[in-house]
C-alpha cells in the first residue's frame, strides 16, 4: 500500500511560470503518464494563458521534450517570451 503512495505521488510535478530575466520565462513538467509531446502541450496552454493575462501572445525561445519510459517519467521544458499582438 505504501509504495502505491508513492507512485501516486509520483505521477506529475510542475514548476509554474518562472522569469529566467530579460522578458523571458521558462516553464518545466515531468509526468510518469504522459508522452513528451502531450506534457508539452500543457505547457503551451499554461504560457498562452500567462501571456493572454497580459493581453499579449506568447512566442516560444527554445523547447524540448522526452517520451516517458518504464521508471523514467517524461519531460518537457519551455522557455518563452510575451510579445505584442
Amino acid at each position: 500500500m505504501r509504495y502505491l503512495f508513492v507512485l501516486l505521488l509520483a505521477g506529475c510535478a510542475s514548476t509554474g511560470v518562472v522569469s529566467t530575466g530579460d522578458g523571458e520565462y521558462m516553464l518545466a513538467k515531468r509526468s510518469s503518464t504522459d508522452s513528451g509531446g502531450e506534457i508539452m502541450a500543457d505547457l503551451y496552454r499554461e504560457a498562452s494563458a500567462h501571456c493572454g493575462m497580459e493581453g499579449k501572445k506568447m512566442l516560444q525561445t527554445s523547447g524540448k521534450s522526452r517520451d516517458t519510459v518504464p521508471f523514467r517519467p517524461g519531460n518537457a521544458e519551455l522557455r518563452f517570451r510575451c510579445a505584442e499582438k
